[in-house]
């Protein structure tokens, strides 16, 4: 509404577009997931998936919102979906329900600590600046992970 000028309907469509791009992401990782090194592929979609957040806070139109929306939710499930694979085949068996329920209290339990973050920014700045430092920080955190872990890109 405040930077696309569009109501309900349209978020309508930009939601639809993120789970259409999660669907084929989801399908994707399931045909072709094992022609990638797995560890590679979770940290390229990690850095691709926060430069598509970021470029969200570019557009000005619903449509190229739409297909970065797409492209985010599709990065969104493949390094989920990656990660979640990486975790679990890789967590000496005894551990394996801990390390998976850290991951999940990580994954879906710290996003009210970002939301709170992204709405203290936009309050102040706006959507889009809030927009642009979530998808920053999801790129530096990328790459920091990328640099400190290097074992993680040669991970079947």
């Amino acid at each position: 509404r405040d930077v696309l000028g569009q109501g309900a309907e349209a978020y309508g469509w930009m939601m639809a577009a993120v789970g259409v791009g999660a669907l084929s992401g989801a399908l994707w990782v399931a045909s072709y997931g094992r022609r990638v090194p797995r560890g590679r592929l979770m940290l390229r979609t990690s850095v691709t998936f926060g430069a598509l957040i970021f470029l969200l806070s570019v557009p000005k139109s619903i449509g190229f919102a739409m297909l970065i929306l797409a492209a985010a939710g599709f990065m969104m499930i493949a390094n989920g979906a990656t990660a979640n694979t990486l975790l679990q085949t890789l967590a000496p068996e005894r551990l394996r329900g801990r390390v998976v329920s850290v991951y999940t209290l990580v994954a879906v339990g710290m996003a009210p600590l970002g939301a709170l973050e992204a709405g203290a920014v936009a309050e102040h700045f706006g959507a889009p600046v809030a927009v642009a430092v979530g998808g920053t920080i999801c790129v530096l955190g990328a790459l920091l992970v990328r640099w400190k872990t290097p074992e993680l890109r040669a991970t079947t």
